[in-house]
């Protein structure tokens, strides 16, 4: 009888995980982690607009909140460092009309102000 060899494909997130679990056990500092797959969806966005060809897709979608939330603890370094389809990969999300339409700002509440009620 004959083998068939069943072929997965690896994806982004399967390479961080590995990548996460290798750095573990090595204890890598936390700057030189993140660094590592930056630079790999740098690599991918030198090929196509977004992460998987040239349409925004889920992955661009469920990556990009992380990357800006990376991005504002020193926005500055960020958009100064050397990574330039991921800034504007970044930067496209963050001008997104639909990401826009979800992430409206919202006075801060304070104690003793009345409750608010979001839709």
């Amino acid at each position: 009888m004959e083998k068939r060899r069943v072929s997965i494909p690896v994806s982004l997130a399967a390479i961080w995980i590995l990548l996460l679990l290798v750095m573990n056990s090595l204890k890598v500092p936390h700057h030189f982690r993140i660094g590592i797959y930056l630079n790999l969806l740098e690599n991918n966005l030198e090929k196509n607009k977004f992460l998987f060809g040239n349409i925004r897709g889920f992955a661009d979608i469920g990556i990009a909140p992380f990357i800006r939330q990376f991005a504002h603890v020193d926005i500055d370094w960020f958009l100064n460092s050397d990574w330039p389809n991921l800034i504007a990969w970044y930067q496209d999300f963050v001008e997104w009309k639909s990401f826009k339409s979800i992430m409206v700002k919202h006075p801060k509440w304070a104690h003793g102000q009345p409750m608010v009620i979001f839709p």
